[in-house]
Parts: C-alpha cells; sequence; structure tokens
C-alpha cells in the first residue's frame, strides 16, 4: 500500500478502509494485470482524446482567423475541460488500481533499470506515472487560466515586425520570440529559429546537457537577442550554420 498511501487523502477514508482497499484492487496473477494495462491504456487514449477535443474547440475562436473573439469565447478558451479528471479517477478508485498494480519510477530509477525493461515493462512504468501526483482541480484550473492569458496575449500580439526598427536603423529579432520560448520543438520551422538551434547545438556540445538546459530555460522570457547572449555568451549569429553546412558538405564529398 506504500504507493498508494503517499497520495491518499483524509476524504479517501480511514486507514483501515484503505487497507481493505489495497487487498481488492492490487492484481496478483501477471495475465490479469497485463489486461488492467491494455484495457486502461485505451480507456486514457480515449478519455484523453475526448479532452484534447474538447480544448481545441473551446479554443477555436481565439486561435483561429474569423471573427473577433468575444468575451465568453476568451473565458471558454481558459477552460480545462480535464481539471478534475485526476481527483475524479482517485475518487472512484480507478487511480489507486493503476497505483498499486503499476509502480511509479523516479528518472534515475528508469535510466539505472530501463535498459533491461521490455516493451511491456516500459508500459507498465509509464503507467505508473500517471496517478504518480495528485494536483487539486483548483489548482490545475488555474494553470489553465493562466496559460489561456499568456496565449490570449501572444495571439493578439500582431507586431508589424518590418516597421520595427532601432536608434540605429537596425531591425532587432523578435519574429520568432512567442514559440521560441513556449514551443521550442517548433523552433527549426522558423529560418532565424534553425540559426538559433545550431548556434545552441553547438554551445551544448561536450557540456553537461540537462545541467546547461535547466541553467537557459531559466532565464526566462527575454527577447532572442539577449536571451542567446546570456546562454552562449554571444549574439545570434550565422557562423554555427556555415560551419554544420561546410561540415554536412564535406560528409557528402566523402561517400
Amino acid at each position: 500500500c506504500a504507493g498508494g498511501g503517499a497520495v491518499a487523502r483524509a476524504r479517501d477514508g480511514s486507514a483501515e478502509r484503505f487497507v481493505e482497499l489495497c487487498a481488492a484492487e492490487y492484481v496478483n496473477d501477471e495475465a490479469e494485470r497485463r489486461a488492467l494495462f491494455e484495457k486502461m491504456s485505451d480507456k486514457l487514449e480515449l478519455l484523453r482524446g475526448y479532452f484534447n477535443q474538447l480544448d481545441l474547440k473551446l479554443k477555436q475562436p481565439r486561435d483561429e482567423a474569423g471573427d473577433e473573439p468575444t468575451k465568453i469565447d476568451m473565458e471558454l478558451a481558459s477552460y480545462n475541460a480535464a481539471a478534475h479528471f485526476n481527483e475524479d479517477m482517485f475518487a472512484a478508485k480507478v487511480a489507486f488500481a493503476i497505483i498499486l498494480n503499476f509502480p511509479s519510477y523516479s528518472l534515475s530509477e528508469k535510466r539505472e533499470q530501463g535498459e533491461r525493461w521490455s516493451a511491456l515493462q516500459w508500459g507498465y512504468a509509464r503507467m505508473g506515472d500517471v496517478f504518480a501526483t495528485r494536483i487539486p482541480a483548483e489548482l490545475t484550473l488555474a494553470t489553465a487560466k493562466a496559460n489561456a492569458d499568456a496565449e490570449a496575449y501572444v495571439s493578439s500580439y500582431n507586431v508589424a515586425m518590418g516597421a520595427l526598427r532601432s536608434e540605429a536603423g537596425e531591425a532587432p529579432i523578435l519574429a520568432i520570440y512567442s514559440h521560441m520560448l513556449s514551443y521550442p520543438l517548433y523552433l527549426p520551422s522558423y529560418p532565424m529559429g534553425r540559426l538559433i538551434e545550431l548556434q545552441l547545438e553547438e554551445h551544448l556540445r561536450g557540456k553537461n546537457l540537462a545541467g546547461e538546459v535547466l541553467r537557459i530555460y531559466r532565464l526566462g522570457r527575454l527577447t532572442p537577442q539577449l536571451w542567446m547572449k546570456r546562454a552562449t555568451s554571444g549574439e545570434v549569429s550565422v557562423e554555427p550554420a556555415l560551419k554544420a553546412a561546410a561540415e554536412a558538405v564535406k560528409q557528402l564529398s566523402a561517400t
């Protein structure tokens, strides 16, 4: 019961009732445990898929071109339909069934043991992560509201970038500001983003990746030029891109 006890609350019942719950929900047969895993994988995919569909529909007036979004559109866009999902699963005892049968592993444990795990064992470990934390619904809703407010600001921040100039007549690098910090996987989609990606790649080479990435991301929402200076001690430059291109040509010539 140790795993379930870590997230149990007084509203879940007495200690005696919790021990009874552990005995009732624990699956001792491997075939039954696998059946439970496959059933929960299917149902979680179903639930999360519908939650995602709801989220996209509620945000549609804000995120897509069309009529100007109204006040109620913006309020609905900040709503998280899945906010109570976690707590509802605990109330229905489903979360406890998952926790008791699929332990949650720390990152260090996964790194140490993961190489010896089968695909099924990895699936069990990932299932164990689903209810590893019990975040109150009000905090989930507050987080959704804060994210929605930030997205609303970004979506309405329509600046004619070509018209921006410094006192020296230079155009500041701002165009990829929001996506670079909020959605880093989109970074290579931008020509300027590709330059920044290659410059970061060059900077990170040979360094402690986890520690350096944490340091860089903690710099926060700065303009890309200032962010790059603090991240790599240099301004945004085409030099890493030129080096990468030269290396690619060299490799192609050798084949």
